[in-house]
């Protein structure tokens, strides 16, 4: 399964325009080993976390394909399968947490079900799609000299050597988003409908960070271990 190293602007921009891939891979992979190893009682866990991560990631990759023209079996059909899969890969990553971390699956599960509510809103594959959009998005592609997009990402990576606290991961998300929005004003300025989607792809995936009671695990963590390159990132 190719992995996708980071998010590229507004909801479905999950591509790996920089080719990236297996820093990221590594991160994640062994942040869930390590934990594993340290704090979970069932020598299987890890095991079980990489089948079921593998059988999201192989189902989500068929799930983008539908997408544009098949948005509609997407969103009714395919969602409500991507949410229970979500939920068991955060069911068989909590055993593995430390104490400073058992907010992660939650956060996980309440910031993937937002993201695919996003992706099923009004004009959000619309505006993506089209040509106008198809245009920004060469033109990220093109203009990335010193991989400043992919870069958008370093501090979240970087989370997954030390603990993950839920504050740090939410102001990361934060810069995240300002830099992605910066990439859009340097490769299209004034480009409204781009800004917006990156505005409201953020304000998704960050959706546990606005309420005090909800805990759980980084959207990025799932995503970036998850979304494959399909025609949905091409």
């Amino acid at each position: 399964m190719k992995i996708t190293s980071f998010l590229v602007v507004a909801g479905l921009v999950l591509a790996s325009v920089a080719g990236q891939q297996g820093n990221s891979s590594d991160k994640i992979s062994r942040f869930i080993y390590d934990r594993c190893r340290v704090y979970s009682t069932d020598a299987s866990a890890y095991d079980d976390i990489k089948t079921h991560l593998g059988q999201f990631g192989d189902y989500l990759s068929y799930a983008a394909s539908l997408l544009p023209n098949g948005k509609e079996q997407f969103c009714n059909d395919e969602r409500p399968t991507l949410a229970r899969l979500a939920a068991q890969l955060a069911h068989d990553v909590k055993p593995c947490l430390p104490k400073d971390e058992k907010y992660l699956p939650k956060f996980m599960v309440e910031s993937f079900t937002s993201f695919l509510d996003f992706v099923c809103s009004q004009r959000t594959i619309e505006n993506f799609f089209s040509t106008q959009g198809a245009d920004c998005r060469q033109n990220l592609k093109l203009n990335q000299e010193g991989q400043q997009v992919g870069n958008c990402f370093t501090k979240l990576f970087a989370r997954f050597s030390d603990v993950v606290r839920k504050d740090d991961l939410c102001l990361d998300l934060k810069a995240s988003k300002k830099c992605f929005s910066e990439a859009i004003a340097r490769s299209c300025p004034d480009f409204a409908a781009f800004e917006s989607l990156n505005n409201r792809f953020f304000q998704a995936i960050r959706k546990p960070c606005n309420s005090a009671i909800s805990i759980g695990f980084s959207s990025v963590l799932l995503l970036l271990a998850s979304f494959t390159s399909t025609k949905l990132f091409s």
